[in-house]
């Protein structure tokens, strides 16, 4: 994600060059985001706690 974002290239070009799709990319991208805070969203901590809660 850190190759994104401080390359200037677009999210094609990097994930050509990492062989991966622009969809995985992008959604690594957007879920590093949420990560760091930069983004809205339920972190991967929050997501489990969420679950562990709604669980029967």
């Amino acid at each position: 994600m850190r190759l994104y974002h401080t390359s200037g290239r677009s999210l094609q070009e990097v994930a050509s060059d990492l062989g991966v799709t622009t969809s995985s990319l992008r959604e690594w991208v957007r879920r590093a985001e949420v990560e760091d805070g930069s983004r809205e969203g339920l972190t991967q901590d929050e997501q489990e706690e969420l679950s562990r809660l709604l669980a029967p």
